[in-house]
């Protein structure tokens, strides 16, 4: 069966293939969007399986390039698997408002984990504020709890020696 598809030979284990600047070039295009009328520009920056072109309406031209150029000049940031994410990490990556005024995050990046969700940008605002106050007398009640806990663990293990040592004699 014969096919018009190209021949792409393999040397070295490296696939034969243009660069994302080519790719771009060839399938830079710009039109009218039939559904909503809008300006849009469209590209692709390669044609692996798994990846497809970038649309988006004109007017956000502007921001897409400084973002591109800001990575560009910056650096982009690793890729950090969900599961590895420390507690920071998730809510940074997960935070959002939704349309209906909703506002949801997670502090795990496991798989399962449940965001936590708040019925407006009022709602979050009052509970950063509670978890503000709160969550520092939390932590510092916890941290000398914990202090306490292990002065007396090491105070009964001196006390067990003491015990043994004599006993030993």
């Amino acid at each position: 069966m014969a096919t018009n598809k190209p021949l792409t030979v393999k040397l070295d284990g490296k696939k034969n293939k243009k660069s994302a600047q080519e790719i771009f070039e060839e399938t830079l295009e710009a039109g009218v969007c039939e559904d909503t009328g809008a300006l849009q520009i469209s590209y692709a920056t390669c044609k692996e399986q798994g990846y497809g072109s970038q649309t988006f309406d004109i007017k956000y031209t502007d921001d897409i390039i400084k973002a591109l150029k800001a990575y560009a000049e910056n650096g982009v940031p690793e890729f950090i698997p969900s599961a590895e994410m420390d507690p920071v990490q998730a809510l940074h990556d997960s935070i959002k408002k939704m349309p209906d005024g909703t506002i949801s995050y997670k502090q795990s990046g496991k798989r399962g984990s449940k965001s936590c969700m708040f019925d407006s940008e009022e709602d979050f605002v009052a509970f950063v504020s509670d978890a503000e106050t709160r969550l520092p007398l939390i932590k510092s009640a916890l941290e000398n709890a914990y202090k306490e806990m292990q002065a007396e663990n090491a105070e009964e293990e001196s006390v067990d020696t003491d015990e043994e040592s004599v006993s030993e004699e």
